[in-house]
């Protein structure tokens, strides 16, 4: 005759249920309202800058013109902010190069111009000594 356990089938039943109920969910969700291409031009510096979210929570960073760069990191959403994580650049060579982890505050909208972007502390600027609070891109 065949046993059955009980214990094994009700924390299997309630543990269904949490993860049906999302309370093993990642610490911040994907804002579908980033989803796509931003575009930054820094005409003093003769720079574009092209902020790139995707659907499964990673992002690129494009930087061509005055400085040539590129990143990658996973990200997510909470409470107004982006939580990047595993943040990386590329070299010329196309060595990955482990930076950092980093929250910066956002805020998406539309004005005049269109839907905008802003993000303040990028990642990768201020490592270089520069400060570019509430950059503010344009949708592509």
């Amino acid at each position: 005759m065949k046993k059955i356990n009980f214990a094994a089938m009700i924390c299997a039943a309630i543990f269904s249920m949490l993860f049906a109920n999302g309370a093993f969910a990642a610490s911040g969700d994907i804002d579908n309202s980033l989803i796509g291409e931003w575009n930054y031009e820094d005409i003093l510096a003769s720079e574009h800058h092209n902020y790139f979210f995707r659907e499964d929570g990673t992002s690129s960073l494009f930087i061509t013109g005055g400085m040539m760069y590129q990143g990658e990191a996973k990200y997510s959403v909470s409470d107004g902010k982006i939580h990047f994580t595993e943040y990386y650049y590329i070299d010329a060579i196309g060595n990955k190069n482990l930076r950092f982890d980093k929250v910066v505050e956002y805020s998406v909208g539309t004005d005049e111009r269109g839907e905008y972007l802003t993000i303040g502390n990028i990642p990768g600027y201020t490592e270089y000594g520069e400060n570019r609070p509430n950059m503010k891109f344009r949708r592509v």
